[in-house]
């Protein structure tokens, strides 16, 4: 018989050099349960690294495990050109109790 300890994790963050979307990819049952509340992670823009995603694949993401785009942070630019900006993103749990209008 298999035993798994519930993981719970209020705060996700990741800067990891361009890895951040294989480290979701490889956390990807926690986001199929809600596991995480709320991610906060740096995302590159600019070509930078090689096999880089492209943003729509992180918006595609939390997508398609039902979390919800909050807001962006920490923008990084070269003139007009973004290069990297960290984004949060909120299991639907916590976007409903903590980023919508409750009037």
């Amino acid at each position: 018989m298999e035993s798994r300890l519930e993981a719970r994790i209020s705060i996700l963050k990741l800067d990891v050099q361009g890895g951040e979307y294989d480290v979701l990819l490889g956390a990807s049952h926690l986001f199929s349960s809600n596991a995480v509340d709320i991610v906060y992670l740096e995302m590159i823009i600019s070509p930078t690294y090689l096999e880089q995603h492209p943003l729509h694949d992180y918006f595609r993401f939390f997508s398609d495990h039902g979390y919800r785009f909050v807001d962006f942070y920490n923008s990084n630019r070269t003139g007009i050109i973004l290069n990297q900006v960290d984004a949060i993103f909120a299991s639907p749990n916590v976007y409903e109790l903590c980023f919508t209008n409750h009037l």
